[in-house]
């Protein structure tokens, strides 16, 4: 039955991106045919050309590997920070070639902690990331992979949704068949749309992973889509069928019962932090926290006073198993405040 249920959420994918593109060759034959022959139907079909038009572009919206422009040709490399790496090539079950680095503590210390596996937001590329990795690695005291998506960076590929969770499951895969670090203890870390990217891997890994983490993130893509073009008349009106990539982590994340740490910068202007409130309230992680910070916008909460202080107080809860595995309770949610203009003062 599980199978079955995946194969008809896929079937309808494709059928959703079948339509559009056949939409959208067929918009230039209904404006010729409209201008011979103009009647109700023929204007119906143009309508449909349009929307079949706006179905198939909307990615342009929503990913941007060439954000800075030299995205895609210059990616740096880990030694800059004089971070130990491993160039990795992960290939997805549909044979995308991934590029990606194994940042991995010294020696034995690589087999004793965890490994945070990061997934970035929607522009760039992971050389653009390794200053936050430099603090996780030192400060934290973690192994991490930067996975670069399917069209990002020097990956191969196009991007997508369905691609962006391919690309997702082929990194755990890849780190599961490795005998140089914790199997146990792999940590997903998902920034922006990196999170709901973290969301759907936790779901379907929930048995693997030893916690996850979350950053500034959606409820869904249709909902953060209305109300970033809230000013278009009627969109609060469009079927969410209508939005070609979906992200739905509001659906998904009452499945996962694995740790999970939600960060929320309170002065994003980009996705409403309340989101990230629905996402922790829906929540069925057997142990959770919040971490609000007051003064972290959408690109910069990793900066303020308290980020990096309180992943590793998560990290050790996680990793001392000082709470019930079998049970949810008050002391197992918590929210955790950062005013670091207060602490100034």
């Amino acid at each position: 039955m599980l199978k079955l249920k995946f194969l008809l959420k896929y079937l309808k994918s494709d059928f959703l991106l079948w339509l559009g593109s056949f939409c959208e060759i067929s918009f230039s034959i209904f404006i010729l045919c409209y201008a011979v022959y103009p009647n109700v139907w023929t204007l119906s079909l143009i309508v449909l050309g349009v929307l079949g038009v706006i179905f198939n572009n909307q990615d342009i919206f929503v990913y941007h590997p060439t954000e800075p422009p030299e995205s895609k040709v210059y990616i740096e490399l880990p030694s800059i920070y004089n971070l130990p790496y491993e160039k990795v090539d992960i290939i997805t079950s549909d044979s995308i070639r991934l590029h990606s680095y194994l940042i991995k503590q010294q020696n034995d210390i690589a087999l004793n902690v965890p490994t945070l596996v990061m997934f970035h937001g929607n522009a760039g590329n992971i050389g653009q990331r390794l200053c936050i990795a430099h603090y996780i690695y030192h400060y934290c005291v973690c192994n991490i992979l930067l996975v670069e998506y399917r069209g990002y960076g020097l990956s191969e590929g196009t991007p997508s949704e369905n691609g962006f969770y391919k690309d997702a499951e082929a990194s755990i895969n890849h780190l599961l068949s490795r005998n140089d670090i914790n199997t146990n203890k792999i940590i997903p870390y998902g920034q922006s749309i990196g999170g709901a990217v973290v969301v759907d891997l936790a779901r379907k890994f929930n048995d693997k992973l030893h916690a996850f983490i979350v950053e500034n993130t959606f409820t869904s893509l249709p909902e953060i889509g209305k109300e970033l073009f809230g000013s278009i008349p009627g969109i609060f009106y469009v079927p969410e069928i209508f939005f070609k990539n979906q992200y739905q982590s509001i659906k998904k994340i009452k499945d996962i019962t694995i740790p999970g740490l939600f960060i929320s910068g309170l002065s994003d202007t980009m996705i409403p932090p309340r989101m990230m409130q629905s996402l922790f309230d829906r929540s069925n992680s057997r142990m959770k926290r919040m971490l609000q910070i007051k003064e972290g916008n959408h690109n910069d909460t990793w900066l303020c006073a308290g980020y990096f202080q309180f992943m590793l107080k998560f990290l050790q809860e996680v990793s001392s198993n000082q709470f019930d595995n079998n049970i949810q309770n008050a002391s197992n949610s918590q929210v955790w405040f950062v005013n670091t203009r207060a602490a100034q003062a």
